[in-house]
């Protein structure tokens, strides 16, 4: 096989696994989707599978498929490499200044290898009544609530005088905007208001769906209900001192 050829045929297997590359990653990203946001759209904890392997096990194809990609690319560059030397000379006459830019290049391009075995990533635990624990978002502080603690459905609009030391917003994928607005007493308008999004949401049946056309996120919601809750609870309190006065 002449060296033409070979090239060719080179081209062409760097071309197919950088298009799978592509194509792994997108599904990782968007299709295998970690285990929250598969909560929120199937309303449960699932596992997801494609050809009877989950997102980490494609994670790891992923990584054989980056190391025959640059193999491929080794050897292409191994085959063109008379051709490479000349038109970098061309490009940068100086000796001395191609020394360092290669030298440059080199050490730049060991360090990206390596990186990742050089570093620890930053642990940070939640720690209790921090960010969701079991589907629940937990605020913290004495804010008053239509909901009762322990049942955690809505009571009458008429505020009691209880307060609660923290709000357990539960806003699950297979919820519609009408359930979550009667389970936790807020106005509907309020929400679809507050997310930005058209009165015609509302017949769209799952909140999932919602969230993927209108581009917003669980975590909003909960910020919508509890910052109802926070300014029901400061009109109940003035309402009660201007009484008492």
């Amino acid at each position: 096989m002449n060296k033409t050829k070979l090239n060719f045929i080179i081209d062409i297997f760097m071309f197919i696994c950088m298009m799978l590359v592509v194509s792994i990653g997108f599904l990782i990203k968007f299709t295998l989707i970690p285990g929250r946001e598969a909560r929120e759209i199937y309303g449960r904890n699932v596992d997801l599978f494609l050809f009877g392997m989950d997102r980490h096990q494609w994670g790891t194809i992923h990584l054989y498929i980056g190391f025959t990609l640059l193999g491929l690319l080794v050897l292409h560059i191994l085959l063109h490499w008379k051709m490479i030397v000349a038109l970098y000379r061309q490009l940068i006459p100086s000796p001395k200044i191609r020394k360092r830019v290669c030298w440059i290049f080199v050490v730049v391009s060991i360090f990206l290898m390596v990186f990742p075995f050089l570093v620890n990533p930053k642990v940070v635990d939640r720690g209790s009544g921090k960010g969701y624990h079991g589907g629940s978002k937990i605020y913290k502080g004495q804010i008053q609530s239509p909901i009762k603690k322990t049942e955690e459905k809505p009571q009458s609009k008429h505020h009691g005088n209880h307060t609660l030391s923290g709000i357990a917003i539960k806003v699950k994928g297979y919820m519609t905007l009408n359930e979550i607005a009667q389970k936790y007493n807020v106005p509907v308008d309020i929400i679809i208001n507050k997310l930005g999004i058209p009165k015609s949401a509302l017949k769209v049946q799952k909140l999932g769906k919602l969230r993927k056309i209108y581009n917003f996120k669980m975590q909003d919601i909960d910020r919508i209900i509890y910052e109802y809750y926070k300014v029901q609870w400061s009109k109940g309190t003035k309402n009660r001192t201007r009484r008492s006065s």
